[in-house]
Parts: C-alpha cells; sequence; structure tokens
C-alpha cells in the first residue's frame, strides 16, 4: 500500500534534516527527506525547490508535527539554561552588563588584555597620526617601501607606452622626411 506523503517541514542545511529525520524514524514515524541530494550539490538551489522537505504519510503528520514541537520547545529550554542574562568579568568574575566593556570591580576589560599583547595598540592609537609619529625611533614599515614600489611600478606602466607611441612619432616623421 502506498502513502500519500505530505512536507511537515523543510530544512536549509542536511545535517538538520537527518537528525530530525532519525528522531522521528525513533518514534516510529515513516520519513522522507525529498530534495536533499539537490540542494547538498548545488546549495544555491536551495532556495529555488524550497529546500530539503521532511515528509511523512498523511496518517501521521499529527504524530510528527507534535514530535517536532516537542523537539522545539526542548532545544529552546537547553539554549535558556545555557545562556546566562549577565555576563561575567573573566577577571574578578563580577557581573557585567552587556553594555559595559570595563569591569565596574576591577577596572579589567578585553580591550585592555588585546594591548599588553599587540605593542602596536599599547603605544598608539592606530587611528590617530600624532600617536604613530609619537615613536620615532622605529624604523620605515615594510608597507611603507613597498608603497612606494607600486607607485613606481604603476609610473613606469603608464610612462613606457606613451614613451613607446612617442618613439614611434618620431620614427614615423623621420621617414617621411628622408623620403622628401
Amino acid at each position: 500500500m502506498t502513502h500519500q506523503f505530505v512536507t511537515v517541514e523543510s530544512y536549509q542545511f542536511l545535517p538538520v534534516a537527518e537528525a530530525t529525520r532519525m528522531a522521528l524514524q525513533a518514534e516510529g514515524i515513516e520519513v522522507m527527506l525529498v530534495d536533499k541530494e539537490t540542494v547538498s550539490t548545488d546549495w544555491a538551489l536551495g532556495n529555488a525547490i524550497g529546500y530539503i522537505k521532511l515528509q511523512v504519510p498523511q496518517h501521521q503528520v499529527d504524530a510528527a508535527l507534535g514530535i517536532l514541537e516537542k523537539m522545539r520547545e526542548a532545544r529552546n529550554a537547553r539554549l535558556a539554561e545555557s545562556k546566562p542574562d549577565v555576563d561575567e568579568c573573566l577577571a574578578c568574575g563580577a557581573p557585567l552588563q552587556p553594555d559595559q566593556s570595563t569591569c565596574p570591580q576591577c577596572g579589567w576589560s578585553f580591550a585592555q588584555e588585546q594591548s599588553d599583547s599587540n605593542p602596536e595598540l599599547r603605544d598608539h592609537d592606530s587611528d590617530s597620526v600624532e600617536g604613530a609619529a609619537k615613536d620615532s625611533t622605529d624604523p620605515t614599515p615594510v608597507s611603507d617601501s613597498l608603497i612606494g614600489i607600486k607607485d613606481l611600478v604603476i609610473k613606469l606602466m603608464l610612462i613606457l607606452p606613451i614613451a613607446g607611441i612617442v618613439c614611434a612619432l618620431i620614427l614615423l616623421i623621420m621617414n617621411l622626411l628622408s623620403r622628401r
């Protein structure tokens, strides 16, 4: 006897669709994934064909939807447990609000730790020209030398064709004058 299958969900990614398929099969529901090969082969087609469709027989739709709802509720409960409402300072453990970047108790901040490990951030503000000029003992960075070479190459690429054209015109004029 053949069953008419009905799409109950669609998934953008195959691993999620397969995990859901296995969970439903474990509950005794017959499941079929449609278009999984197409989406796996060329993910850009997913939007055009409606992604990977999870289908169950018509007579098992209610049971499948109930199981899917329980799975969603369990996932949301896990996410709610694992996500604290307040972050903690990594140095002293004091609570930090999401908009705080510095601990109100010990003054620690991630930016401080980053600048301790990166001398460029510690010595001067990278956006400030004055900060860059503050430390004049540093040798010229390699990037400045490369920029100079790049500028020279660009100028040569512009000048050489023009010089070639000028030389060709001079030769043409000399050739025309010598024929007279």
